[in-house]
């Protein structure tokens, strides 16, 4: 392994410095952060940090950023959208299911399955 690929390019570093900005600012609802960024939206927050977790390749955040987009879609009638949204996120998972978040995504899949 090259000492160099673990090094993250500087323009992902700030892409990725601004989202976690973003999601502290709308965890704080403070809209104007929001704004600055380019996101103005709930659900584009939720959209860019699951694209960098797929990214990233880092399925716990990207499970996160999956309830998290999967429930703003349900509270807007749009549960099978949801499903199919979380489901393969979930099922790629193989141990773990004692742990909040997996208890918590599977919660969401039985409710969106109602």
């Amino acid at each position: 392994m090259r000492a160099d690929s673990a090094l993250v390019p500087i323009a992902d570093c700030d892409r990725q410095s601004a989202l976690i900005r973003c999601r502290h600012a709308a965890a704080r609802r403070r809209p104007s952060s929001l704004c600055s960024a380019g996101i103005r939206t709930k659900g584009q927050l939720s959209a860019a940090l699951l694209a960098v977790a797929r990214e990233q390749q880092a399925k716990s955040w990207e499970l996160r950023a999956a309830m998290s987009l999967a429930r703003l879609l349900r509270d807007q009638g749009k549960g099978q959208t949801a499903r199919g949204l979380l489901t393969p996120v979930y099922d790629w998972f193989t141990e773990g299911f004692n742990t909040q978040d997996l208890k918590e995504a599977k919660a969401l899949l039985d409710d969106l399955a109602r």
